[in-house]
C-alpha cells in the first residue's frame, strides 16, 4: 500500500481502546483520513465518519499497496466483508491479520509501533517482502495463536470507493461480527437419546426375527 502522502508525516496521538468495540460505520457512510501515526506511508490510519460529527471514530490499517487514499478526500464505504477487492479479485484476508487487528484493537500489542503492525500486514496480505522493526515476531506471534484454534472475533475489510466511483484503498475494520462455522444442517442428538435409539433399534429387531423364526400355523 502506498498513500499519496507517503512522505509526510504527522504528530497526533494513536487511539487504542483497552477493550474491543464495533467502529461506528456503515455501509454507504461517507468518511475522511485524519492522518496517521506511522511512518511508512500506512497506519495505523486516524478515521472519521462523517455521518457522525465526532471526528476522529477509530483507527485502521490498509490492506493493498496498488490501491491509494489521501487526506483530502472523501471515501465512501461501498462493503464491509472478509476481502480486498483488488484490480484481480477478491483477496480474502489473512486470519493471522485478523488476529493482529484485533489485538491492537483490543489495547494487547503495546510492545510494537504503527509501522510494525503496518509492515506485518502488508507481508501477510502479500503486498512487500520487506520488513519494519519486529514486524517479523509479530507475524510469528499472531500464526502461532490461529495454529492454537484462534477464531476471528469481528475483523472485516472496508471496501472503499472515491465519491466518483473509482476503487480506494481497502481499510480494516472491527464490526463485532464473528466469523463462526455455519450450524449443522440438523441437530446432534444427546447421548441419552442415542442411547434410546439404540436400544429401540435393538427391541425392533428382536420382534422381526422373532416372527420370522416363528413355523406357520395351519387350520
Amino acid at each position: 500500500m502506498r498513500t499519496l502522502l507517503r512522505c509526510t508525516t504527522f504528530a497526533a496521538v494513536m487511539l487504542v481502546a483497552t477493550v474491543s468495540s464495533a467502529d461506528p460505520i456503515s455501509v454507504g457512510d461517507l468518511i475522511k483520513f485524519q492522518g496517521s501515526t506511522g511512518g511508512l506511508g500506512g497506519g495505523a490510519f486516524l478515521v472519521d465518519n462523517t455521518s457522525n460529527g465526532a471526528g476522529v471514530d477509530f483507527s485502521t490499517f490498509c490492506l493493498q499497496m496498488t490501491q491509494h487514499i489521501d487526506y483530502s478526500s472523501l471515501f465512501r464505504v461501498g462493503g464491509i466483508t472478509n476481502f480486498a477487492d483488488d484490480a484481480s479479485g477478491d483477496d480474502p484476508l489473512s486470519t493471522a491479520t485478523e488476529w493482529i487487528f484485533s489485538s491492537f484493537r483490543a489495547g494487547l500489542l503495546p510492545g510494537y509501533s504503527p509501522d510494525e503492525i503496518q509492515g506485518a500486514i502488508w507481508t501477510l496480505e502479500n503486498e512487500w517482502t520487506s520488513s519494519a522493526g519486529n514486524s517479523a515476531g509479530l507475524i510469528t506471534l499472531a500464526q502461532n495463536n490461529v495454529a492454537a484454534g484462534w477464531i476471528n472475533d469481528g475483523v472485516g475489510v472496508l471496501n472503499l470507493f472515491y465519491t466518483d466511483g473509482r476503487k480506494a484503498q481497502d481499510q480494516l475494520t472491527y464490526t463485532q461480527v464473528a466469523n463462526l462455522p455455519p450450524p449443522p444442517s440438523q441437530p446432534t442428538p444427546e447421548p441419552a437419546t442415542l442411547l434410546l435409539m439404540g436400544v429401540g433399534g435393538l427391541v425392533l429387531g428382536s420382534r422381526k426375527r422373532l416372527r420370522r423364526s416363528r413355523p406357520a400355523t395351519t387350520a
